[in-house]
């Protein structure tokens, strides 16, 4: 037997003598005894002519290491032997595992804060549905003359308040949902122009306490969208609330949809906001991140889930979304969703 100074290291041997009378068998496994011939057609009678294994093996302190083992038949001055090749892969195993392990424990953690976002939701919608329901009563007089205008202003903006509340506990839950994998759109037909419709009389009257202008351009004869209506209606109200937000008064925000060839339908929200700076866009479309503060005057408000969720709603629909910014001139969000939905 014929060993080199990295084997002789590998098995802590001071020397080839060391070795002497071991079967390189015996060494590699220890379920091998006896000649080698008998070995050679315990190992190879499959035919297979280079055999690898990965196996604990026992140096000759009695401490223990991982090999790749990778042991080839030869002839060897006219008999029956072997070319073995071993590597020691004990901390590349280690650090397998302790990935591994790290990875299970952010499952573990990822599965409580889902349960827990779960759970908060929950808790929070049903004092907020009695909150948002009540105001509304309150609101529309339903029970006699409310009294005091300033009452009903009160109850407008408890109503408005909670209603933005609710928002950001849905975004929240389904940005939990999406990172959990547990979200998916139902396909059906889906009318953009009435999705539009819908989203602007929502903002119309914070736009108007704003002094924002929202313009829309809406060809005729758009055909149906194959898609999730809650969905796409959520990209649209996601891109129209922070039109909203970063636009000072007297900006001017417009939607636009066109139809961009036989495939695919385009929706556009351009404002003439404060702007992002270049080098925040990739930021802010990570769940939880706004941009630094600093480069956005006079904003402090949001929690880093709108575009985030813009991204993943157009991902589902097999869709392309982009963002473009200037500070100082404004931001454009584009929308890409093919006609007939996502391919599966």
């Amino acid at each position: 037997m014929l060993v080199n100074d990295a084997a002789l290291q590998m098995f802590r041997a001071r020397d080839e003598k060391d070795l002497v009378g071991r079967s390189i068998f015996e060494l590699i496994h220890e379920d091998f005894h006896g000649n080698v011939r008998d070995n050679l057609n315990r190992m190879f009678g499959d035919g297979v002519e280079t055999l690898r294994f990965d196996h604990v093996r026992k140096r000759l302190d009695g401490t223990t290491f991982w090999a790749n083992n990778s042991v080839t038949p030869l002839n060897w001055e006219g008999e029956p032997g072997s070319l073995v090749i071993l590597r020691d892969i004990t901390e590349q195993r280690d650090a397998n595992n302790r990935l591994l392990k790290a990875m299970e424990v952010a499952e573990i953690a990822n599965k409580s804060k889902s349960e827990f976002l779960a759970n908060m939701s929950h808790e929070l919608r049903t004092p907020l549905n009695a909150i948002i329901g009540f105001s509304e009563i309150m609101n529309s007089e339903m029970f006699g003359p409310i009294g005091d205008e300033r009452y009903a202003g009160y109850a407008t903006n408890i109503h408005d308040s909670g209603m933005h509340l609710l928002h950001v506990i849905n975004d929240i839950l389904d940005l939990s949902k999406v990172e959990a994998g547990k979200m998916a759109p139902t396909i059906k037909p889906v009318k953009l122009e009435d999705i539009v419709r819908s989203s602007v009389r929502f903002f119309e009257r914070t736009a108007a306490r704003e002094k924002v202008r929202i313009e829309c351009s809406v060809p005729e004869n758009l055909p149906m969208l194959q898609g999730d209506e809650r969905m796409v209606k959520q990209i649209l109200m996601n891109l129209l609330s922070n039109a909203v937000k970063f636009t000072p008064a007297g900006g001017r925000i417009r939607i636009k949809i066109r139809r961009i060839d036989d495939a695919r339908l385009r929706l556009s929200v351009t404002d003439t906001g404060y702007g992002i700076d270049r080098s925040d866009i990739e930021q802010v479309l990570e769940p939880f991140v706004q941009a630094s503060k600093h480069r956005v005057a006079g904003f402090s408000e949001g929690t880093g889930r709108g575009l985030p969720l813009v991204k993943s709603f157009c991902e589902m629909h097999d869709g392309d979304f982009r963002l473009m910014s200037r500070q100082g001139i404004g931001t454009c969000a584009q929308v890409t969703l093919p006609i007939d939905g996502p391919k599966e």
